[in-house]
């Protein structure tokens, strides 16, 4: 009889760096790193603009960078032209717009591949297992007693 394999972090950092290099594999061919990628989806997904804050506090929360980094990156694709800083927002330019866009159906090619075959309720579980964990870790970040 075999028994069911229990979840580790080790199979969760398994995952993630195995995903991770095939996105950054489709990244290198549009000259992106991760942490600029994550910073260019923040703005996309945001509507293609955002307070700067705003901003640079959902990278840091979702990358756990350092802000003055995060800031460093959002200079850098200025300077490359994807983004652009007005009065009060940072907003995608039209070609940071048509990069996201191209970056996106990617993920949905890769993500399809990937993901494809699992069953709902399998991925169901996994998201909210995942969700849980990252929750508790958070909270350890932050010096908060993790709950649940």
């Amino acid at each position: 009889m075999t028994t069911a394999s229990i979840l580790t972090g080790q199979d969760i950092g398994r995952a993630h760096h195995a995903t991770r290099t095939v996105l950054e594999r489709r990244l290198a061919v549009v000259g992106l790193d991760f942490p600029s990628w994550v910073t260019v989806n923040a703005l996309g997904a945001g509507g293609g603009s955002v307070e700067p804050d705003d901003l640079v506090d959902q990278v840091v929360r979702g990358l756990k960078l350092p802000a003055d980094q995060v800031r460093s990156i959002v200079a850098q694709l200025a300077g490359l032209g994807l983004l652009r800083r007005t009065d009060d927002r940072i907003e995608l330019t039209a070609p940071g717009t048509a990069l996201h866009a191209e970056v996106t159906a990617s993920i949905r090619e890769i993500t399809g591949r990937l993901y494809g075959g699992i069953a709902s309720d399998d991925l169901t579980v996994a998201h909210r297992v995942l969700a849980t964990v990252t929750a508790r870790a958070d909270a350890e970040l932050a010096g908060a007693v993790p709950q649940g």
